[in-house]
């Protein structure tokens, strides 16, 4: 996708010579989707409030070292290991239930202010069209109904229009397949 081919191109230091290879491709399209699944677990937990004092340290100390990265002759390479080393920590605490909505806000904002460099995060605007929300809506239903059968039918026909449904816990999610790296 041309994420990937950007993200590949930017993990790269500008003065090195880029060595070009479909297994570095393949690896910036993983690495997009890591950052993307470790952004949509914050936004399934996000909400209003103050960050508790230590994650807000937390972030912005993650926050201060992207930074710093860039401006040490626009390093992003180092920059993305900040970044990638922040995603760590996220889903760890994640993981133990130990963030809460305004400490994933907060983290959301970092992701955010780095999406502003890197630009690999998907837009939230228009993402799902309205006739794939319709669709999902009824998938939600027959699930609800256990309508088996009529579920799978929904997620084929969400799938045709080139999104992926996943099932979560409290609900479901979909993905822009076209757009996904």
């Amino acid at each position: 996708s041309p994420l990937a081919i950007r993200f590949f191109l930017q993990s790269n230091h500008y003065r090195t010579q880029l060595n070009f290879t479909f297994q570095g491709l393949d690896a910036a399209a993983a690495s997009i989707r890591r950052i993307r699944d470790c952004v949509g677990r914050c936004k399934e937990t996000a909400g209003a409030g103050t960050p508790g004092n230590e994650w807000k340290a937390t972030v912005d100390r993650f926050q201060s070292r992207f930074y710093e990265a860039l401006a040490q002759d626009l390093n992003v390479s180092e920059a993305l290991a900040v970044l990638f080393d922040f995603i760590r920590v996220v889903n760890q605490f994640l993981d133990r239930s130990k963030l809460n909505q305004s400490d994933s806000q907060y983290a959301l904002e970092f992701f955010k202010a780095a999406d502003r460099v890197l630009a690999v995060i998907e837009p939230e605007d228009g993402a799902v069209p309205q006739a794939v929300a319709q669709l999902l809506a009824e998938r939600l239903e027959a699930r609800k109904q256990k309508a088996w059968a009529k579920s799978d039918a929904l997620r084929a026909q969400i799938e045709e229009l080139g999104f992926v449904v996943e099932d979560l816990p409290n609900g479901q999610r979909v993905i822009n397949r076209l757009n996904k790296s």
